[in-house]
């Protein structure tokens, strides 16, 4: 984590700044505003889902904000195995990956299940400079973006 950071120093050093001179809430409104024009657009390009949103959502941290723990929950691909699939030839389904998991009992070799496991897997766009995934969940799309390994984003968009 603090390679991650030292690659980014002059970053930290404008947020440092922001935080010293109480500028926080205007430096929150403009990340923001920016994840929430991003997550619009992965989710109509991955999903042709996004125009009619009622409601937006933004989390975000930094980095140095988090442990390690959170970075490997956030960083997940999408579970679908309980969700319906999106439309054949889209480019979410291009991404998707089917996969059998299988299980052994310890006390009895015979005895066996097969699980399977549908993941989402992120979108790289840039080389580990800036990945994305989104998916809608019922109700709602979530948009989770990475951006120079620095700072990690959240958006549910709730839609019609």
């Amino acid at each position: 984590m603090d390679a991650r950071i030292n690659e980014n120093k002059h970053l930290v050093s404008i947020i440092d700044e922001a935080i010293e001179k109480s500028h926080l809430d205007m430096f929150n409104e403009k990340i923001s505003r920016i994840i929430a024009k991003l997550a619009v657009g992965h989710s109509v390009y991955e999903l042709s889902e996004g125009y009619c949103i009622v409601d937006k959502i933004i989390e975000f941290s930094f980095l140095n904000n988090m442990t390690n723990e959170e970075i490997e929950e956030f960083t997940l691909p999408f579970n679908l195995n309980d969700q319906l699939l999106p439309e054949v030839g889209s480019r979410a389904f291009e991404r998707i990956q089917f996969l059998e998991i299988n299980l052994t009992a310890k006390h009895n070799s015979e005895q066996q299940i097969i699980v399977p496991l549908i993941l989402l897997d992120w979108v790289d766009v840039q080389d580990n400079k800036y990945l994305y995934t989104c998916y809608r969940f019922g109700d709602e799309t979530l948009v989770k973006m990475i951006i120079n390994d620095f700072l990690y984003s959240k958006a549910v968009l709730k839609v019609e």
